[in-house]
Order: structure tokens, then C-alpha cells, then sequence
């Protein structure tokens, strides 16, 4: 019970800006290479999926603020790493 009282603080942790776990972003990474049957690691796309997490939680990049085109921009890199890689499943 401690330790779990322990890693939930730890993962409450207030910060002066919005910030996202790495092992979310890794977790995300995981489930969407697993929903399309990628051949990828999370390794490979959890860097594109951070910066759209981020991009998202802080409002914008800082340079840029939050907007559909920014969202598309960094959803589509994700998206075609994916899918590029992604094996054709046979429905026959």
C-alpha cells in the first residue's frame, strides 16, 4: 500500500507547466503500433507522439499557438509512420 502511495504522488506531482509522463507517451505508442499490427517499437514513434501530446497540453509549441493545422502536422507524422508499416491482415 505505501509503495502504491508512493508512485501515485509521484505521478501527481504538481508542475508550473502541464507536463506528460514519458511512460504515457510510451503506453500510447504501444497501443496504437498494436492496433495496427506495425512491425514498429515504441521506440520509434513515442518521439512524434510526445510532440503532439505536447503540443496539445501546453496550448502550442510556444512558437506557435494551438491550431487545426498544427494538430493535422504533427497527427499526420504519427499516423504515416504507422500506417506505412502496418501488415495487411488477410480477411479470407
Amino acid at each position: 500500500m505505501r509503495k502504491q502511495i508512493v508512485r501515485l504522488k509521484s505521478e501527481m506531482k504538481e508542475t508550473k507547466k502541464p507536463t506528460l509522463r514519458r511512460d504515457d507517451i510510451e503506453k500510447l505508442s504501444r497501443r496504437l503500433i498494436l492496433e495496427y499490427h506495425s512491425p514498429l517499437t515504441a521506440d520509434d514513434i513515442a518521439d512524434s507522439v510526445q510532440d503532439l501530446a505536447h503540443f496539445l497540453v501546453r496550448n502550442g509549441d510556444g512558437i506557435h499557438e494551438l491550431t487545426f493545422a498544427g494538430l493535422k502536422k504533427r497527427t499526420e507524422k504519427v499516423a504515416e509512420r504507422v500506417v506505412r508499416s502496418a501488415e495487411v491482415l488477410n480477411e479470407t
